[in-house]
């Protein structure tokens, strides 16, 4: 009996701690979410657009020259690309929501409009 009821408690734990999991990794998803989409580049660019989206729970930006993971800068709308040591800020519209980006990545730089979906 002492087995089952410790069995019962351990199950009941690690149930608790993927639900926890779970959360923590839905609450990320939804913090980055904002900075999904597809943001097009002014003529002369060396892109035309690139997309960002989330994967593993990860911003990642696609782009016909490659895809590069983003991490967390220091600033609210600010990310590192740190397999090409480059900078990608996102700003904002009157509104808060984000509109465009700003990249800085081997001696380039690129600001895009994020497309706006009906």
């Amino acid at each position: 009996m002492k087995k089952i009821m410790t069995i019962s408690i351990v199950l009941f734990l690690s149930t608790l701690s993927v639900k926890a999991q779970d959360s923590t990794v839905a609450k990320i998803v939804d913090s980055i979410s904002i900075y999904v989409g597809k943001y097009k580049f002014g003529e002369g660019s060396p892109v035309a657009e690139v997309t960002v989206a989330i994967e593993n729970g990860k911003l990642v930006l696609k782009s016909k020259m490659g895809n590069a993971e983003l991490e967390k800068g220091e600033g609210t709308d600010q990310f590192t690309i740190p397999s090409y040591q480059g900078v990608a800020s996102f700003f904002r519209n009157e509104s808060k929501k984000v509109s465009g980006v700003h990249i800085e990545v081997m001696g380039r730089v690129l600001d895009g409009d994020k497309e706006v979906t009906p």
